[in-house]
Parts: C-alpha cells; sequence; structure tokens
C-alpha cells in the first residue's frame, strides 16, 4: 500500500537538526481510501542552540491501491 500526504503549510525558517516523537489520531473510512489525521510532539532542536518545543499536525492521507 502506497500513501500520499499533502503537506498544505509549513513554516521552516532555518536549518535544524532536532529529536522528535509524537502521538496522534487516525479516522479511517471503510469505504473510501482516505483517512484524517491529527498528532502532537515534543521535539528537542539540537541546532543551531538547544531547546524543547511542542509541534503538531492534522490533515488527510489518501491511499493508492
Amino acid at each position: 500500500m502506497t500513501v500520499v500526504s499533502l503537506l498544505l503549510f509549513s513554516v521552516m525558517p532555518r536549518a535544524y537538526a532536532r529529536e522528535e516523537l509524537g502521538v496522534g489520531v487516525t479516522c479511517l473510512f471503510s469505504d473510501v481510501p482516505v483517512d484524517l489525521f491529527a498528532e502532537i510532539a515534543p521535539v528537542l532542536d539540537v541546532t543551531p542552540d538547544v531547546h524543547l518545543n511542542v509541534n503538531g499536525a492534522i490533515g488527510i492521507h489518501y491511499y493508492l491501491h
């Protein structure tokens, strides 16, 4: 199975290195190849300086068969 993700909005002001571990929920539909998801994750940025942040996302996956 192949998943296509569409990123609608992103702000990346600089280059960085990070560790991220997120949790989320997904709503699956049995009659269409689409799901809805939401996730939240604590993020540890390690460059250019070390700080803790929170990242989140909502979106749609379309499954190709």
